[in-house]
């Protein structure tokens, strides 16, 4: 947000009362603004010290940018004086502007207007030059979309031409300058030592450079870079002739409105300002500024609602938006009004109307209700209102945001920390809680600090993120190690008593080609421990605490290895003293370092006593908490689906009817198989065979044929859900997938077979085949919970349907039962 700075003297002077502090700051917080600063300043002409207001201004509202502006709109807002209204004088001849069809390549657009009869002080001329420069920087993009200049109209004379000429066919002297030089020269100039040298690209490169001319050849400016000394307005100053030229017409219109609003309050006759013609090189032409007033029609209801209010009605809301400089007419006509769904607006925000009874009535029943509507002219100062969520505020505004009634919304809202977050968090607390104090280093650094100061081979720097033309040396690549930023800490802070326990848990970057970025951030953690006898237990002992925290047991060498301990190796890192350093390993992966630090590294770092030092990437440890969100995400999709299925299938009486129909068959053929095996077996061998009767035999194969024309329309019908499931699982995995893509989510006790790999390291980098992606652990999972939640909800089939189902085979015996994964 812009902050402008505004003298008190004159903040005073056009309230038309001498305000305190407190009272600027409560006044200015009641009108949506913030003062930021108060300072006291030197007068750079009479050298007399001034109280100075540093008031942050919404970026949008561009008519705050003056101590004019602000203080009309001030005024307003405490009701004492009404808005005033802009309008266009109608000159006996107008001033054009013509546009030559040269320009269209470099800069196209030109707008311009003039203030007659102009009254400037010293202040208020101060104030419009700084006007002008606020708006180059917001709006106009340092005068890339736009810039402006002002001219003293009475030294130029009209028509004007807008063209573009050769740098060495533009001649005139620039403002403050002593000589004449074309425009290749004041090129260089200006790119030495200049305020201006930052805008000399805007057309440094185009073979033609736009110009402003006058009736008699004479250079009035030369956009965007500087305007003329011939032309300069001063304090004598009486017709000012304002131009505009840039690439966007809408911020061109934008900025001359300002321009003229604000100062044409210094006029004679106040707030009337003279057009000009703009002709453009096909012949037509239009008139500016255009000072335009806009029409809004808004039902107050509904801005209502959309704050929190309630009792309100069209009176109440013209007076209010009123305050916001914004003319206000309730519409009587009962042709216009409309109707809208009060209540069900009521509803949502669970507000309660107050009004009249048959109104409150009608909106609590939910019925059609005619609106309050309201003509809202929003004036040429309000370029900021765009929308009927812009009256809303406006309207909040007026209405006090603190006389707004709280209430709790609706809908849960409450966050929820990434899991990495939540981890680092956590680890934060516990080093707190032992005594380590957290510190919080720069991203940035030098390369010595992360190369040559700690050690590391020529080689490690590849994977640095190096800085294109860096300010300074101190800030030439992204870290990748939190240890130097702790070591220049501590060097900062030597004169602290001893020991000093320092910790930070932030990200380092690395070079990553397989990602969009081209590096990736880890997460971790580093110790370092600065005392007299740099004690290696103490940094030991603390990654111990930290491994305690997490749960994660610690493993003997000769130990035979597990997927959830971790262990300790010795190292050979050229950061750390010889023998006195080691690895952390986890799941058989090096994640960390720990040790005393090697003399020369404290040597680098102007450091005199010894240091113990521990680095964990922290990130490896997220798997647990992974792998448990997986487990129920894949319960609550199982879920989803059985629930869909009861929707679509489970519930209908057709469904029912198969269902039932194929349990009771299956059952009368498996007794009927049973008897006839009991008859067999009593008999004995040959002779069972040749007692039982064909007819029994013959009976039996029909009854399996109509039960799998039963099981074939049960299996049919079952289709109708998996079309929608199908959708609902698509969607949902590729929303998951996205937030687990390329993160390990458990470690696998084997390396799964080649076919296989394709889904357990889906998306994973690194050919530690082991690593398991999220689909894979997914997919385990709901297998075995749906089974098992279909027998808890007893959608499952019986023994003796699944028995049969199995015995006759085919494409709806055996595969009914492998589709249960679909149901």
């Amino acid at each position: 947000m812009p902050t402008i700075s505004v003298k008190k003297r004159l903040l005073d002077k056009h309230l038309r009362v001498s305000l305190s502090q407190q009272q600027i700051d409560d006044l200015c917080f009641q009108y949506g603004l913030e003062v930021d600063d108060v300072l006291v300043e030197k007068d750079e002409k009479t050298g007399q010290e001034e109280e100075v207001y540093k008031i942050e201004i919404p970026a949008n509202r561009y008519d705050l940018l003056c101590v004019e502006g602000l203080a009309r709109a001030l005024l307003i807002f405490q009701n004492k004086i009404t808005p005033p209204v802009y309008s266009l004088t109608n000159p006996p001849k107008t001033q054009k502007i013509v546009v030559d069809q040269s320009v269209s390549a470099v800069r196209p657009f030109v707008v311009g207007a003039i203030l007659r009869d102009v009254h400037f002080d010293a202040d208020a001329y101060a104030s419009f030059i700084d006007l002008q420069d606020k708006l180059h920087q917001n709006i106009g993009r340092k005068r890339t979309l736009a810039s402006m200049g002002t001219h003293d109209l009475d030294t130029i004379k009209g028509p004007f031409k807008y063209c573009a000429l050769p740098p060495r066919d533009i001649f005139f002297k620039p403002l403050n300058q002593s000589r004449e030089m074309n425009a290749a020269e004041q090129m260089e100039l200006y790119s030495e030592s200049s305020h201006l040298r930052e805008y000399l690209h805007i057309i440094r490169d185009k073979p033609l450079y736009p110009v402003i001319l006058d009736a008699d050849g004479v250079v009035c400016s030369m956009p965007p870079i500087i305007n003329s000394e011939h032309s300069k307005i001063t304090l004598n100053t009486r017709n000012i002739f304002i131009e505009v030229t840039g690439t966007d017409l809408v911020k061109l219109e934008i900025v001359l409105d300002m321009l003229v609003t604000m100062f044409s309050q210094y006029c004679t006759e106040q707030f009337n300002v003279e057009p000009v013609q703009i002709v453009q090189p096909n012949g037509t032409f239009s008139l500016f500024p255009k000072l335009d007033y806009r029409d809004h029609l808004v039902d107050v209801l509904s801005l209502a609602a959309k704050i929190g209010i309630s009792d309100i009605g069209a009176d109440k809301a013209v007076q209010l938006l009123s305050k916001m400089a914004l003319e206000c007419v309730p519409i009587k006509d009962e042709e216009q009004q409309k109707t809208v769904d009060i209540g069900k607006a009521l509803e949502l925000l669970k507000l309660t109307m107050s009004g009249e009874e048959k109104r409150s009535e009608k909106a609590q029943n939910g019925d059609k209700v005619p609106a309050v509507l309201v003509k809202v002219t929003v004036p040429p100062t309000r370029h900021d209102i765009l929308h009927e969520c812009d009256l809303a505020e406006d309207l909040a505004l007026a209405f006090g945001y603190n006389a707004i009634p709280t209430a709790l919304p609706q809908s849960n809202t409450v966050a929820e920390p990434f899991p990495l977050n939540k981890l680092s968090d956590q680890l934060r607390l516990q080093l707190a809680i032992s005594g380590w104090t957290e510190v919080l280093t720069f991203a940035l650094c030098s390369t010595e600090d992360v190369g040559s100061k700690m050690l590391r081979p020529d080689h490690e720097m590849d994977s640095v993120v190096r800085i294109s033309n860096p300010k300074t040396i101190d800030f030439q690549v992204a870290r990748n190690s939190l240890l130097p930023g702790i070591l220049k800490t501590i060097a900062n802070n030597k004169d602290m008593a001893l020991p000093l326990r320092l910790f930070e848990v932030q990200d380092v970057v690395f070079i990553d080609e397989s990602k969009d970025t081209k590096c990736r951030n880890e997460r971790h953690l580093a110790a370092v421990f600065y005392s007299k006898s740099g004690s290696f237990e103490v940094i030991h002992g603390l990654l111990d605490r930290i491994m305690q925290m997490l749960g994660i047991a610690y493993e003997r060498n000769d130990s035979e290895p597990t997927a959830g301990g971790y262990r300790i190796v010795q190292s050979d890192d050229p950061s750390y003293f010889d023998g006195r350093c080691a690895n952390v390993l986890f799941r058989n992966a090096c994640v960390g370092t720990f040790g005393v630090l090697h003399p020369t590294v404290l040597a680098n770092f102007a450091l005199t006593n010894p240091c113990s030092a521990l680095e964990l990437n922290i990130e490896p440890f997220l798997m647990y908490s992974d792998a448990l969100l997986i487990i129920f995400i894949a319960f609550f999709t199982a879920l989803l689906g059985e629930g869909l299925t009861w929707v679509l299938v489970y519930r209908s009486d057709e469904y029912k009817r198969l269902k039932f129909s194929m349990e009771r068959k299956s059952k009368k053929l498996e007794r009927k198989k049973d008897a006839i095996g009991a008859g067999g077996d009593a008999a004995g061998g040959a002779g069972a065979a040749n007692a039982a009767s064909k007819t029994t035999k013959r009976k039996i194969e029909r009854e399996e044929e109509r039960l799998k024309s039963t099981n074939r329309d049960l299996s049919m019908f079952r289709m109708k859900s998996m079309l929608a499931i199908g959708f609902v699982f698509a969607a949902l995995l590729s929303t998951f997938s996205s937030i687990f893509e390329g993160r390990v989510v458990a470690k696998l006790p084997f390396e799964p077979i080649t076919w296989v790999q394709g889904l357990s390291h889906r998306n994973l980098v690194g050919d530690d085949f082991t690593d398991c992606s999220f689909i894979f652990l997914y997919i385990l999972c709901t297998m075995s919970l749906r089974q098992n939640l279909q027998k808890l909800l007893g959608f499952a089939p019986s023994r003796s349907f699944n028995r049969q189902t199995q015995n006759m085979g085919g494409i709806f015996g055996q595969n009914a039962q492998s589709n249960q994964f679909f149901r």
